[in-house]
This record gives structure tokens, C-alpha cells and sequence, in this order.
């Protein structure tokens, strides 16, 4: 790491914030993955779907799941166009062909679910566009052949009609509002799902209806939400509605060359954050930023590509987007994964100045850590680095710096700092690359160290040291 970046998030206003779109590859070459699904898990670990397989991101590297022929505990397809987290923190992922798919984060394996068909002669039952889990812990399954229910506990899987009067619904999106209903958004428009205490179930449709603008703009629901008021907003192939459940009305977005309207009128995600920003992405219109103000009035910015702009985004068919719990904003297009930084995000570079006494002490990072006090700490080629709290940020940062003295036998044992780790009573345990373990004081500056000693089984198996994590019970491991 040539230096260190610090990032934080700003809050949106209503103005149009201006964003440079920063192209993140997934694999080494030129090849540009097709973006299809992202989601954060509960261990805040990145899943990003695509059409050649599943990748996590710790915030580091990328890690990749690819489909082999010849390991049934791979990935059934590569072409991923789902991913959710269940309660249990498990990974489920909807194929493009192969069904459905279960990580085992401990094995690292997958568990193969393709459920039967529902409808005699209807396909697609193993292209599973949407997950979802229910209340009670069912999870409902979205798919080109209709609607399934898995039964996690049993790994029973049954098929629900709701349009036996039509055509099997091709179903792309499933959520459940704060009463228990399950809403489904397929090719057949809008459904609720309301459910009796018998287990049976009954169902109700909004569907667009020609001259009727209070209905849905379109039948081919893509993607839906459901906000804090249990009101839903219902992404189409054409247009944006906002069904709102207390007066059972519809208000349409649509797209036109203004500032209230879209980009583009083919909905495909879309992602609400805790400011009640919606962001929507589009199939061929890039990127709309939805604001409602307290009054009721609406604005509608737009992201797209633009050629004079190379810090704009590079394709206009956005897959999906999501929003991360640190507040980095993710976009998967057709050309690839992007993040988006605002002009407005502080992005601070710290380094080595020689003519400046605070500085870094060294460009080569080799680890970071924030203790309790939001301190940070750096770990260089060169020594430890403190960095205190700036109130303003503006200011000129100054760096203290901890590094190994010869003569000073509670000094820092080695200068290249591979691991720093904060245990609970309130030390730091430093890692060095050569110089074993440095219990050490953050008041004082004083390391009591922790070498490998010859011939004593009871030391370090090594001085060089890759990694410090403290168990619940008070021992720490030490790699």
C-alpha cells in the first residue's frame, strides 16, 4: 500500500451531489464482468454476483466462487442473478439455470436446491431471480417458472399459484410488509399475498390498466421496495410507482427530460437508504437519485455516462445498486462493479514528508487499526504511527512515531509493523515482521516483548507475525 486513504461519508442534500464513479476490478485482465446482484452480510463482508461467478470482498481482496462440472460442492451455474442473507447468516445464491444454491461459509461449500416444477410444461423453475425470508423463517423463492416456498428445516420445497387464472408468472422481486404479507413483483404486475391462520392463503393484484393513472405503469414489475411507512415502490419496464398502502392510491414517475422525472423509464433496482434517498438504476438511463422533501416535493437527479467526463459512469444499463453500512454507495453495470465518491467525501492522503516532522514515517503500509479513543494507528516498514483525533480536519496531521531503539530494551522490537490488535483491557499487541509480539502501552510508548526463544517450547513458534485475534475467553492467537 503505497499510502493511506482515509474516507468518510457525507450526508445527501437536495442539491445534486457531484460523484466520480470509480471502475473496481474483480480479476486480474481486461474482462468486464456483468454486475447482476450485491448484498452485504451480517459479518459486513461484500457478495457481488455475476455471469462468471460469485466474488467476496473483505475490503481488501476479492475472493471468487466459480461453478466446476466436477465438484458438487461448487456452484451449480456461474451466472448468479440473486443473493440474500437468511437469519442464520447463511448465503443463498439464484442461478441463472442451476437453481438454487447455499453457502457453507465454514466449508466453504455449496448445497444444491433446483425445485420441481409447479406447472406441467412451464420452465425456468431453476432461474432464480429473488430471495427472500420470511417472518417465521420460510424463504420464498422467486423464479422464471413462479413462486416457491423452501422450508429450510426440511429442504421441502412447494410451489404457490398465484395467477392460476393466467400464465405463470416470471417473479423478480419478493418482500414482506410489517403486517406479514408477502409482496411479489413479476410479469403479471403487483401481487399481495395475505395468509390465514390455516396456512392457506389469498392474493390480490395491481395491474396497469389503460387510461387509468392511478394504476401501475406497467405490468413487468422488476424490482420493489417497502419503505418505513409500509408504502411500496414498484420498479417497472416502465416507469417508477409509489403505491401508498393508507389510501391505496398510485402516484407514477416517468420518464421526460426534467428535473422531477427519470432518466429512463426501464426500472431494474433499486435501494433506499437510512436518509430516505432512493437510488434507482436503470436499463440503459445510468443512475437516479430520488429526494423527497418534507413538504412533499420531489427531485429526481441523474447519473450517466458522459464521454467528456471520465469520472462518470461508463455504462447506463445498471444491474443493481446498494448502499454499504460505512455509507459507500456500489453500482453493478454491464461493464463492470463501481463505487461512488462524492466531491464533498473528505479523501485524505497521509504520507512520508521528509521536510515535514509530523508526517508518516514511512509510504509502505503494512497495517491499520483504530483503538477505542479513535486513535489510528499505522504500521510501516519504518515503525508505528499514531495519528490523534483532528477536530478539524483541515489542519496539518502529526503523526507519533514508535520505532526499535537498540538500546532500549522496552522499545518497539522491529520497525516493520505487520499487525496491530487492541485486546480488551485496553493494551495493544503489535506483530512484527521479524521481532515477535510487542505487548504495548499506548500512554507510555513501553513494549514488553515476545520472541521465539530456541529450544523453549513455551515461546513463539516464530518472530514473524501475520496475524493477532483475542477469544471471547481472554487467550489470544497469534499466527
Amino acid at each position: 500500500m503505497a499510502a493511506l486513504l482515509f474516507i468518510t461519508a457525507s450526508s445527501i442534500y437536495a442539491q445534486k451531489a457531484p460523484y466520480t464513479f470509480e471502475l473496481i476490478p474483480l480479476q486480474s485482465g481486461e474482462v468486464r464482468l456483468t454486475i447482476t446482484s450485491i448484498i452485504q452480510d451480517s459479518q459486513g463482508f461484500i457478495w457481488i454476483g455475476t455471469n462468471m461467478g460469485l466474488y467476496k470482498h473483505d475490503g481488501y481482496k476479492f475472493t471468487p466462487y466459480f461453478h466446476d462440472p466436477n465438484n458438487p460442492g461448487s456452484l451449480s451455474d456461474a451466472f448468479i442473478r440473486s443473493l440474500y442473507e437468511d437469519h442464520a447468516g447463511f448465503i443463498w445464491v439464484g442461478t441463472n439455470s442451476g437453481g438454487l444454491n447455499r453457502l457453507d461459509k465454514a466449508t466453504e461449500t455449496f448445497v444444491q436446491y433446483i425445485p420441481e416444477m409447479g406447472n406441467p410444461g412451464v420452465q425456468g423453475h431453476g432461474s432464480v431471480w429473488a430471495i427472500h425470508q420470511d417472518s417465521i423463517g420460510s424463504l420464498w423463492v422467486g423464479t422464471r417458472g413462479g413462486l416457491y416456498k423452501l422450508n429450510i428445516s426440511t429442504d421441502k420445497i412447494n410451489y404457490y399459484d398465484i395467477n392460476p387464472e393466467l400464465r405463470t408468472p416470471f417473479v423478480r422481486s419478493i418482500s414482506q410488509d410489517d403486517h406479514g404479507n408477502l409482496w411479489v413483483g413479476s410479469s403479471e404486475g403487483l401481487c399481495i399475498m395475505t395468509f390465514n391462520s390455516d396456512s392457506s392463503y389469498n392474493y390480490k393484484y395491481y395491474r396497469h390498466r389503460e387510461s387509468d393513472i392511478n394504476s401501475l405503469s406497467s405490468n413487468t414489475v422488476r424490482s420493489l421496495l417497502i419503505d418505513s411507512s409500509n408504502s411500496i415502490w414498484v420498479g417497472t419496464s416502465d416507469g417508477l410507482n409509489y403505491l401508498d398502502i393508507k389510501t391505496d392510491s398510485i402516484r407514477r414517475f416517468t420518464a421526460k427530460d426534467n428535473a422531477t422525472e427519470l432518466s429512463h423509464q426501464s426500472i431494474s433496482n433499486m435501494w433506499l437508504d437510512k436518509s430516505g434517498v432512493l437510488w434507482i438504476g436503470t436499463a440503459g438511463g445510468g443512475i437516479n437519485q430520488l429526494i423527497r422533501a418534507d413538504d412533499g416535493e420531489v427531485r429526481i437527479n441523474h447519473y450517466y455516462t458522459d464521454p467528456q467526463n471520465p469520472g462518470s459512469i461508463q455504462s447506463n444499463n445498471i444491474w443493481t445498486i446498494f448502499r454499504d453500512k460505512s455509507g459507500l454507495i456500489w453500482a453493478g453495470t454491464d461493464l463492470g462493479l463501481y463505487k461512488l465518491i462524492t466531491a464533498s467525501e473528505k479523501v485524505l492522503t497521509y504520507k512520508n514528508l521528509p521536510e515535514l516532522a509530523g508526517s508518516l514515517s514511512n509510504n509502505t503500509v503494512m497495517s491499520m487499526f483504530v483503538d477505542t479513543k479513535k486513535r489510528l494507528w499505522v504500521g510501516t516498514e519504518k515503525g508505528l504511527n499514531r495519528l490523534d483525533p483532528i477536530p478539524d480536519r483541515q489542519a496539518i496531521p502529526n503523526f507519533i512515531k514508535y520505532t526499535h531503539d537498540p538500546n532500549a530494551s522496552n522499545s518497539l522490537s522491529d520497525d516493520q509493523v505487520t499487525v496491530i490488535y487492541q485486546s480488551k483491557p485496553g493494551p495493544l499487541w503489535i506483530g512484527t515482521k521479524a521481532g515477535g509480539v510487542n505487548l504495548f502501552d499506548p500512554e507510555t510508548g513501553k513494549s514488553e516483548v515476545f520472541r521465539k526463544r530456541p529450544g523453549d517450547p513455551n515461546s513463539l513458534s516464530s518472530n514473524g507475525i501475520r496475524c493477532i485475534l483475542e477469544h471471547p475467553v481472554g487467550v489470544l492467537w497469534v499466527g
